[in-house]
């Protein structure tokens, strides 16, 4: 999935990269990555919703010539938005955290909606709605099959209740120790990769195109967000981060090659930032 986001925001090789780096900085140990934390459910029904967006938003671009893959049913891009938030539901009902995934999900469809001229209200009052019945569902089938159960109480309290409570605990100025004690392992296990995640978040803020600003800045800091809710900040909630971090190193991949764009058929030029990323794995 993380390559499917990253081919359509960057490039195969960009794909190929995001989807190495997110693999890397998942399976550390200081990421307990041989373990299955609710992150891991978090996040394979978020990635699948927000790459099924994305194809939502192309083809329902007018700008865009994609007669003969519009034939296809699967291609609708109404099923495309529906199935989106679905997976988007899916993924709050893991865990809380997701609403942040869903801020996401939201925000970037109305920038590509605003930005896709000429503007097309009908597929904002069609689409808009059917995306977000789609993240309706979940939740609400669980509110009712606990009703049915005369459940529904304590099923509110773990969901609705609990979280408000366990999410305003810890007070900031320990929030901020936690992290520094936290990110210390990790960035000492990661730091090659991070570095060149911040050399591609630089890059795209000065370079990139508006799409990969929105894309790339948003998602990473409503997914540094995801993480900081509670400000306990334990390791395995930074899983939530990782794919944000992923897309910027492929940027950062991205920024290495563009320094032999002189030569744009030269094996720097397509691969340079590839070989960095190897490299920095070592």
């Amino acid at each position: 999935i993380v390559f499917f986001i990253g081919k359509r925001l960057f490039n195969p090789i960009g794909g190929a990269i995001a989807a190495v780096a997110y693999a890397i900085l998942t399976v550390g140990q200081s990421m307990f990555g041989f373990t299955a934390n609710a992150e891991h459910f978090v996040l394979f029904p978020a990635l699948a919703g927000i790459l099924l967006l994305m194809r939502g938003i192309a083809f329902s671009n007018p700008g865009l010539n994609l007669t003969e893959q519009k034939l296809k049913f699967y291609n609708l891009p109404i099923l495309n938005f529906f199935f989106a938030g679905l997976l988007l539901g899916v993924a709050y009902t893991m865990k809380q955290h997701a609403i942040l995934f869903i801020a996401f999900a939201g925000i970037y469809f109305l920038y590509k909606w605003f930005v896709n001229k000429p503007l097309n209200i009908k597929n904002l009052l069609i689409d808009g709605p059917v995306f977000l019945i789609g993240i309706g569902i979940p939740f609400a089938l669980l509110c009712w099959y606990f009703s049915r159960l005369g459940l529904f109480q304590k099923f509110w309290w773990w969901t609705s209740v609990y979280p408000r409570t366990y999410a305003t605990q810890i007070p900031l100025e320990h929030g901020l120790n936690n992290f520094m004690t936290s990110y210390k392992g990790i960035f000492a296990a990661t730091w090659s990769l991070q570095i060149l995640g911040l050399i591609g978040l630089i890059f795209i803020i000065i370079k990139g195109n508006w799409n990969k600003r929105v894309f790339a800045i948003l998602f990473f800091l409503l997914s540094f967000a995801a993480v900081s809710i509670s400000f306990y900040f334990f390791q395995h909630y930074f899983l939530l981060a990782l794919p944000a971090v992923a897309f910027l190193v492929a940027a950062g991949a991205e920024a290495v090659s563009s320094l032999f764009n002189k030569n744009k058929t030269s094996f720097m030029a397509k691969y340079g930032g590839l070989l960095v990323v190897i490299v920095s794995v070592f």
